[in-house]
């Protein structure tokens, strides 16, 4: 399997203006802030850690030795940075979660509706919100006013096309009234999917209005299917659960190592077909390749995650005190290392001591190719 191809071969300044210029009447239905972030995002990626855009420089004070390291521009494109964002956020998640059973469960669309979010991402929030409404309501039925739930939106399929699906972690039960937990294992399908179906269609009919095929849009999904897995996988209080939970987060549609073939016009790679459990193998030109990735990238400031009940950043004291008493036994503590920690890790040099002087080394100044030079005094 090639490994050498990476998506900075691909995703070159002038492959870029190519993808922006093709076709246009797509690229100008984008918010213009949103438009710009694609761009934004992809220049980040490309002089992400390239030493001759931007670099830190660290001086011995005693004899004058310099080192440097590249800036990482922490791109929601870029493979690298992508890895340690989720790593750092399934970390953070970890700390949070109170000890009862979790569950992870999906909830889908069906495929005549997965691009409507493209040009507006909004509507999945508002989907997501819907989902948090739907379990609401079932649990209330149990008298259980309070329970955890965190969806992971993803916007990609396993061939990197466009397509809005939800991975759900939630708590397998939740608190009454009375602070007291009350678990809830069994939820029924059929109540779900026809609640999951009618709040996802008035949702797309509030956005939509205006398309003069909406509505028989709307009436042909009354009758497909719309795929909810509400027994879904038992998920464990620990690391490895929660990393396997947010694997997709902040990380191109493709890893580069799937990418088998570039001749410069066309890509070729892999993926795993579910229905089939096979692996097959598809070619894109390189336009449509580079659409299918860039049009993933969610508006600035968007949260693909969202946290509603008990893993809500807000809650009320009574709340904050029964949760006290549920906290995991053991927190995990094993903070990312910083940088010159992993390099000492992985040579055996940490590379802020000054190999003349054997002392630490400070930050001497910034040179950046767009902001110039700052001088640390």
């Amino acid at each position: 399997m090639n490994t050498t191809i990476k998506l900075k071969d691909i995703f070159s300044i002038q492959n870029q203006n190519k993808l922006f210029s093709f076709k246009p009447t797509f690229w100008d239905k984008f918010d213009p802030d949103h438009l710009q972030y694609f761009k934004d995002s992809l220049e980040s990626f490309r002089n992400c850690r390239n030493p001759n855009f931007a670099k830190v420089i660290f001086s011995c004070y005693k004899c004058s030795f310099q080192a440097y390291r590249p800036v990482p521009y922490k791109s929601k494109f870029c493979p690298s940075c992508g890895i340690k964002y989720a790593q750092k956020w399934a970390q953070g998640i970890i700390n949070s979660l109170i000890d009862v059973p979790h569950r992870a469960v999906i909830f889908s669309l069906p495929k005549e509706l997965w691009n409507l979010a493209i040009h507006n991402r909004q509507i999945l929030k508002e989907f997501s919100d819907a989902i948090n409404d739907i379990f609401s309501f079932q649990f209330q039925k149990d008298k259980i006013f309070d329970f955890g739930l965190i969806i992971n939106i993803h916007t990609f399929a396993r061939d990197s096309s466009f397509n809005s699906h939800f991975h759900v972690l939630l708590t397998e039960g939740g608190f009454t009234s009375k602070g007291k937990f009350k678990s809830k294992y069994y939820f029924s399908f059929k109540a779900f999917r026809a609640s999951w179906r009618k709040r996802t269609l008035d949702i797309i009919k509030k956005y939509f209005s205006d398309r003069k095929d909406i509505k028989s849009l709307i009436s042909n999904c009354y009758k497909k299917e719309f795929i909810i897995c509400l027994k879904g996988k038992k998920i464990k209080n620990d690391l490895k659960s929660i990393k396997y939970f947010g694997r997709y987060l902040a990380r191109p549609a493709i890893a580069e190592y799937r990418i088998t073939d570039f001749d410069g016009h066309n890509i070729t790679y892999w993926y795993k077909d579910l229905k089939t459990n096979s692996k097959k193998t598809i070619t894109l030109d390189l336009i449509t390749f580079m659409g299918r990735l860039v049009q993933q990238i969610p508006l600035k400031g968007f949260k693909m995650v969202r946290r509603y009940g008990i893993y809500a950043r807000r809650k009320n004291d009574f709340l904050k005190m029964v949760l006290n008493r549920y906290k995991l036994k053991k927190l995990f503590s094993n903070i990312p290392l910083p940088w010159n920690e992993r390099i000492k890790k992985l040579t055996g040099t940490d590379p802020l001591i000054c190999p003349r002087c054997n002392i630490p080394m400070g930050i001497s100044k910034i040179i950046h190719n767009k902001y110039g030079i700052y001088l640390y005094e």
